[in-house]
């Protein structure tokens, strides 16, 4: 996608030092979703050396130097999906590439979870770029790792709210299930649980 650069954060870190990459950080603001911010300014240096997690800073060029317009981080993941919780078509292309649990009637599958992502709102940086380009550019990467290791799905957990639902149903996207919230998890929480929605990339 032109006019955007995609940086690793572990690799901006060997490149620029702690200090420099703290800016960019300390920079970035996500009212929208208070997790995001937090868990970019509070963990992600933490995840990325430790490779818990690939964390990708999204880059552009504005008024003659680099900016910091957003960001998502992707992981790998084991989820359950039951029977009766999608379509037929969905179930049938599931026990395909997971482990079908006869009695349970479940399949278990390792995916790819796009744990977080979000735009940087500091100074209208938002502006830079539209939550479905930073989609992209987060399935882009998906389709890079999946070509490396091999995968078909992408997941993604997100608030019942029908804004983000129906952006994420645009995308490709499928709600299946309710994961319910830890007790640590609920403190900014507007509901106790998050729909779990996935997506299969050809």
């Amino acid at each position: 996608m032109k006019g955007y650069k995609v940086i690793k954060l572990k690799e901006l870190l060997e490149e620029l030092g702690a200090d420099k990459t703290q800016e960019f950080i300390l920079g970035y603001k996500c009212p929208l979703n208070e997790d995001v911010e937090r868990f970019l300014k509070e963990r992600a240096v933490e995840f990325a050396k430790q490779s818990l997690a690939g964390i990708y800073f999204v880059f552009t060029a504005f008024q003659g130097k680099l900016v910091l317009i957003g960001y998502f981080a992707l992981s790998n993941k084991n989820i359950t999906i039951r029977k009766n919780s999608s379509s037929n078509s969905f179930w049938k292309r599931a026990k395909k590439f997971g482990t079908y649990d006869e009695v349970y009637q479940v399949v278990q599958m390792p995916v790819l979870l796009i744990g977080q992502i979000g735009k940087n709102f500091a100074n209208e940086l938002n502006g830079l770029i539209s939550g479905d380009e930073l989609l992209e550019l987060a399935l882009s990467e998906v389709r890079n790792v999946h070509s490396s290791i091999g995968g078909r799905f992408v997941y993604l957990e997100c608030e019942d709210n029908e804004k983000l639902t129906v952006f994420y149903h645009n995308h490709g996207f499928i709600d299946f299930g309710k994961r319910y919230l830890e007790k640590d998890e609920k403190n900014e929480a507007t509901s106790d649980y998050l729909l779990q929605m996935i997506k299969y990339l050809h």
